[in-house]
């Protein structure tokens, strides 16, 4: 059954599914309180994840910090579900620091809501011919926006917003999976003029005819990145994973 088929239940078992799997559980433990612990290899070295999704915890490490959080762990109750304030206030800022508070939102395909865009402006999918454009565009933002907007050619697919000849905002997503992972990036002085949304809207467009789901990572606290989700059409799912605390041991 193609995705664009599926009712809203099926949708969200469907991820409650992929991530039970992930993080190799059962679906069902979404349901329970506590804290399950993973160590992961690929990781980068004192790196952890801790990943929220339904009612329970997931904190994934790297192996390098295993002594640290099995001492943790000892301490805790088996049934708290731990966030990135146990972390801190047991480990203190001068052992662990925050790196990253995002949460996610996904797409139902019925709720795709593609914004109504300006006649100045036109859409197109962007090439690898277009890398001095999207260099431009990244010249004109701040190196704190670029990184944070994941936008590249070598993604799985990334849309354009044009002024004439002009990149004016860019977004591109990357295959997870089941997933397809946004981001977004727009030239500061043309802001809120719904453009953000227009590029979103165009890629997960595509995205879904691919097959895949729709996501969207944002920190808790950029709240014009939020906005641009939510008119999208992007939603928390707080019954699967909805949730992601990066940490990272700074000695």
């Amino acid at each position: 059954m193609q995705i664009t088929n599926w009712t809203r239940e099926i949708f969200e078992q469907k991820i409650k599914d992929d991530w039970a799997a992930y993080f190799e559980s059962d679906p069902r433990e979404f349901e329970k309180s506590g804290s399950s612990y993973l160590k992961r290899e690929h990781y980068a070295e004192r790196r952890m994840i801790i990943a929220h999704a339904g009612s329970r915890t997931f904190v994934q490490y790297h192996p390098g910090v295993e002594r640290r959080i099995v001492a943790f762990a000892k301490l805790c109750p088996p049934n708290l579900a731990v966030t990135a304030d146990h972390f801190l206030s047991y480990f203190g800022n001068q052992q662990i620091c925050v790196e990253c508070l995002d949460h996610l939102h996904y797409l139902y395909p019925a709720d795709l809501n593609p914004p109504p865009l300006a006649e100045h402006y036109s859409l197109r999918k962007l090439t690898k011919e277009d890398e001095p454009l999207l260099a431009g565009l990244n010249n004109a933002c701040t190196e704190e926006e670029v990184e944070n907007s994941f936008v590249a050619l070598d993604e799985l697919g990334v849309w354009g917003c044009f002024i004439d000849d002009r990149l004016v905002s860019a977004a591109g997503y990357s295959d997870w999976g089941l997933y397809a992972d946004f981001g977004v990036i727009t030239h500061p002085q043309h802001r809120k003029g719904g453009l953000a949304k227009a590029v979103v809207a165009a890629g997960c467009r595509e995205a879904l005819e691919k097959g895949k789901i729709p996501i969207y990572r944002c920190h808790i606290t950029l709240f014009p990145s939020i906005r641009t989700a939510a008119a999208v059409g992007f939603r928390k799912y707080p019954r699967v994973y909805f949730k992601m605390e990066v940490l990272k041991f700074v000695d």
